[in-house]
């Protein structure tokens, strides 16, 4: 049989331990229960009784995940990272009903109702980012579980993936301005002709591959906090068609069967010293 729904006493404390994103999310938290029952609800250090505690536990689940749970003694929300408990305390706001749909909309029903449960949730992609400015600020980037590395995510708010030079960097890797006068074949041939301008790079050329692994090895030395760089082409077309790059691009259906045959040649380089 069912178990019936739990009985949330008037304004019970939410727990939290004093880390920044542990009590930005018991803000949180404080902030939209208050908007549904009418009472205040304190965050404290601890608490006996019904309380909604937030918990570190060492799960060694993914970065952003979490664990809901919900009985007659209270409401759990634990991680193992900072960004699942603001995670997890968005995810339990939506199971009562909230809906976060813009930066300046959300809906917050004027009922708290739940029953017991537990769940775990683990986030199914490591880059969790969404192309809309709206949704790279900060407060709203955390209310949609993301850790968009163009968004101004704060500590508080649960981080961001480190993401170097977030795209286009072709030109950095391999400069035209430095190259091409002595080794213009390193870059796009467009109908017999290697192109100067808006050019991308020959990407079976195996000095340009030794080019871009030597940039991305210096970059992570520059910037050791940073887990993800951008290998990736400049920001127009002219794909080079040299007989080479024509053959891979023929045999795979398109221009991305150079560049992603590239980028892994990159990464299977990098691997070597840095796993």
């Amino acid at each position: 049989m069912k178990e019936g729904p739990l009985p949330f006493p008037p304004g019970f404390p939410i727990v939290a331990p004093k880390t920044p994103a542990a009590r930005y999310a018991a803000g949180e938290l404080a902030r939209v229960l208050e908007k549904m029952d009418g009472r205040p609800h304190p965050i404290k250090s601890d608490a006996s009784g019904f309380c909604l505690r937030l918990s570190f536990e060492s799960s060694g689940a993914k970065d952003g995940s979490f664990i809901l749970r919900a009985d007659r003694d209270g409401v759990r929300i634990s991680s193992s990272s900072p960004a699942g408990l603001v995670h997890g305390a968005y995810a339990l706001l939506e199971k009562w009903g909230c809906r976060f749909l813009a930066l300046d909309c959300e809906i917050i029903p004027a009922t708290l109702t739940m029953y017991p449960f537990e769940e775990q949730e683990v986030p199914a992609f490591f880059a969790r980012e969404l192309f809309w400015r709206e949704a790279m600020d900060g407060v709203f980037a955390a209310k949609l579980r993301l850790n968009s590395a163009r968004s101004s995510l704060n500590e508080a708010q649960g981080g961001k993936m480190m993401f170097y030079n977030f795209s286009h960097t072709f030109n950095q890797l391999v400069p035209v301005e430095k190259w091409f006068d002595t080794h213009p074949e390193y870059f796009s041939e467009v109908e017999g002709t290697r192109r100067r301008d808006k050019t991308q790079l020959c990407l079976t050329n195996e000095q340009v591959l030794a080019l871009a692994v030597e940039g991305v090895l210096r970059w992570k030395k520059e910037h050791p906090e940073y887990t993800v760089f951008s290998v990736a082409m400049n920001d127009w077309y002219s794909p080079c068609t040299c007989p080479a790059c024509r053959a891979v691009d023929q045999y795979e259906g398109s221009h991305a069967g150079t560049m992603i045959r590239f980028v892994n040649a990159v990464a299977e380089r990098v691997t070597a010293l840095y796993p």
